[in-house]
């Protein structure tokens, strides 16, 4: 019995899992989710980095690596019929022995619309 009730859960996983991918293609959310990345990002170098960080006022965005962190699903119990996709982006920086870490999150709701995002910098 519980082999069986295993290879449900892996099955219905599958499952899921498949969804989420088909979803995210069809709404493009890593492409979109790097968009909004480089948008906030070069937002933050030229307003809050070299407030932050005055020894790297001439960083561009060039400078920075982006690369693909996790998409992970969020669903509430509180009565909301939805859930949010998050995509996440890991960013990183090396300046001269410098380093800034961080990464830049995009939530979606169930009709691929923007629910709210995230830049987070260390």
């Amino acid at each position: 019995m519980i082999n069986l009730q295993n290879k449900t859960c892996d099955i219905i996983q599958t499952m899921i899992t498949q969804q989420l991918i088909e979803f995210s293609n069809q709404h493009n959310l890593w492409g979109k989710t790097l968009e909004h990345c480089v948008t906030c990002l070069q937002e933050y170098i030229h307003e809050s980095l070299p407030v932050d960080f005055p020894q790297l006022k001439d960083i561009e965005i060039d400078d920075f690596m982006i690369t693909r962190k996790n998409q992970s699903l969020v669903f509430f119990q509180d009565g909301r019929s939805t859930f949010i996709l998050r995509t996440t982006y890991n960013i990183i920086l090396e300046q001269n022995g410098f380093f800034i870490v961080g990464s830049y999150s995009l939530d979606v709701d169930s009709n691929g619309k923007d629910v709210d995002d995230w830049l987070v910098m260390e």
